[in-house]
């Protein structure tokens, strides 16, 4: 409903670009209902994700999550780590707190 909504109020000449990690059955359906002659580009799929893989995802107050990363990445100091982040101006913010701890 709510994506209904945001599409009617959107002009109908427009550039749309979606980007998907991975191509759901949504992705699918918003793919179909907002755009017209969709151009689909995807990375080999001859790599995938190594069984030896850790993933975590944690939900916490807002107010722990700065000190948690800290910790976190601390624990896992010698092993890889991605932190995703929800905008710009969090990532830099991060990459300055990171950097004055010493990460």
């Amino acid at each position: 409903k709510e994506l209904d909504k945001l599409l009617q109020v959107l002009p109908k000449e427009r550039r749309t670009f979606l980007f998907s990690a991975t191509m759901t059955s949504k992705v699918g359906k918003l793919q179909r209902a907002s755009l017209t002659n969709p151009v689909k580009v995807e990375v080999s799929s001859k790599y995938s994700t190594v069984d030896t893989l850790l993933q975590h995802y944690l939900f916490m107050p807002s107010k722990h999550k700065d000190c948690h990363l800290a910790y976190v990445l601390n624990e896992m100091a010698g092993n890889s780590v991605i932190v995703f982040c929800t905008t710009c101006a969090t990532t830099q913010r991060l990459a300055l707190l990171l950097r004055n701890l010493g990460f």
